[in-house]
């Protein structure tokens, strides 16, 4: 059920979304994790090569690494 079903009065959101271009390090580092994602060498990211359980886990840690890597761009409220 939502606010509005039991009659609870709610202010509208009003988001605004901005697009903010990449920069160009994190253009280089997208194409380096896009490579990595295809391939699975985890050597393209710095890394050592992945071990058998990582190498199933290859789009797990791509995921991580884009997280920690642009988490600044993180919704500001």
């Amino acid at each position: 059920r939502t606010a509005k079903d039991i009659g609870i009065d709610r202010p509208e959101k009003n988001e605004i979304l901005h697009n903010i271009p990449p920069t160009p390090e994190q253009e280089e580092f997208i194409g380096k994790l896009m490579e990595f994602a295809k391939k699975g060498d985890a050597t393209i990211l710095g890394r050592a090569p992945l071990s058998e359980s990582e190498e199933k886990a290859k789009m797990l840690i791509a995921t991580d690494y884009a997280r920690k890597r642009f988490k600044i761009f993180v919704s500001f409220r």
